[in-house]
């Protein structure tokens, strides 16, 4: 780069007034384009050369005498490094490194923000997904801890590794602002920002910053006792009055990628076949012409049974208005139906033809007629696994016939597939 260039730059941006110990900076390779390669440690290394360079020199008489070296204020030394760390910024996001670029207005603003990275430390561990920390609410925390947190190999947010697009768009699309400069690009807030949005996925820190983002998700996963794949839930969405789940087909790299996680949701056998029409036919024919559900055929009123009080068995009114003996009477009932006993053989015999008539009776309303303890004994399942299974199956749309009692309701499960408001 042209001499007077750099020159021009030492001495208008960096404030080296000593024209001597310019030609030494520049000698050394302080400049425009190659500033960038610096690090901090190097240059306090050149400005230690600079002033106790050792060994000897001849002066102006001939004679040899030690090198005395050029003093090298330490506001230019502080204002070298904030430099340096400025031009690595620009070459990391794509920006040109030029007189634009580089005037202290816009460098001194570097200062702070490399002093923060130089106090950032390792952030605690990230919380796994949890019952208290569900997966929607953890991808918020998730998001916010690789873009203000979590910084990578070369001290980028992580959430670069995470964007949208792997493609980032001309610099000169986004030039610096001219109202109000800052040293990013007018279309963000921060450094961070920008860096998150054009640090290059072609980088060789790129690979590392990867392997840690998966390592983090598959630690996160790993780790929810409450997510087992038994467990595992697809929710539905509802285009219009359609049930759907968002699906597509993996690639043969996802599929062959280990941290990807593989769910097998078709058993090996029977052949499961998609475009089977069996289902739709069986619900269509639960319903008729009009949309409304069809009665079954041939299929009789049941009706529960009366009671005569003037019978031995179930006499008096209050035997029918206490629930529990009058379930106990019935069950003598059908007791005597399975002995199919003779109709003249003995007044229990009789109690099966004759008709009885019940005076009064009362209902309540309907509970769960399954508890968790039932259905463990029952399925030979776990205590916890018949309370989950109870909180997942739906008792909604329980129907209640009154006066009569004497209605069988047929379900209909279409009614439940929608998202409902509670309310009482």
């Amino acid at each position: 780069m042209n001499r007077q260039v750099s020159i021009a730059f030492l001495r208008d941006q960096i404030g080296v007034t000593n024209a001597q110990l310019r030609n030494k900076l520049i000698d050394e390779g302080i400049a425009y384009d190659t500033i960038a390669d610096f690090v901090e440690e190097d240059i306090q290394s050149l400005c230690s050369s600079v002033r106790r360079p050792g060994g000897q020199v001849t002066d102006a008489q001939g004679n040899q005498v030690r090198d005395a070296g050029i003093a090298v204020p330490f506001l230019v030394e502080k204002r070298l490094k904030v430099a340096c760390y400025a031009a690595r910024y620009y070459k990391l996001i794509g920006r040109p490194i030029n007189v634009t670029s580089m005037t202290w207005q816009l460098i001194s603003q570097f200062e702070p923000f490399k002093e923060m990275q130089d106090e950032h430390s390792d952030p605690d561990d990230l919380p796994p997904v949890s019952k208290s920390l569900p997966i929607l609410k953890w991808m918020e925390v998730f998001e916010s801890y690789l873009q203000n947190t979590l910084l990578g190999v070369s001290k980028v947010p992580l959430a670069y590794v995470t964007r949208a697009t792997s493609e980032v768009e001309d610099i000169t699309e986004n030039p610096l602002p001219d109202q109000n400069p800052k040293p990013f690009g007018s279309k963000y807030g921060s450094f961070y920002e920008e860096m998150i949005a054009r640090v290059s996925h072609e980088l060789p820190s790129y690979d590392a910053d990867n392997q840690t983002v998966m390592e983090l998700l598959v630690k996160s996963f790993k780790e929810y006792p409450f997510f087992p794949k038994e467990e595992i839930q697809i929710p539905l969405l509802l285009k219009g009055i359609i049930s759907y789940a968002p699906c597509r087909r993996p690639t043969s790299e996802e599929l062959n990628d280990s941290y990807m996680i593989i769910l097998n949701l078709t058993l090996d056998s029977p052949d499961w076949d998609p475009h089977s029409i069996l289902y739709s036919e069986l619900e269509s024919a639960m319903v008729n012409s009009e949309g409304e559900l069809r009665e079954e055929e041939g299929k009789e009123n049941h009706q529960l049974m009366t009671v005569n009080m003037n019978n031995p068995v179930l006499r008096g009114v209050n035997r029918c208005l206490d629930g529990i003996t009058f379930s106990k009477d019935i069950h003598v009932v059908a007791s005597l139906g399975r002995l199919e006993l003779d109709k003249s053989r003995s007044d229990a015999g009789r109690l099966l033809f004759d008709e009885y008539h019940v005076n009064g009776v009362s209902s309540s309303q309907k509970r769960g007629s399954v508890t968790a303890e039932e259905l463990a004994e029952r399925w030979g399942i776990g205590l916890e696994a018949a309370k989950r299974t109870l909180g997942v199956c739906t008792q909604l749309v329980v129907r209640v016939e009154e006066p009569t009692l004497k209605k069988r309701f047929s379900s209909n499960d279409r009614m439940l597939r929608y998202n409902r408001i509670s309310a009482r």
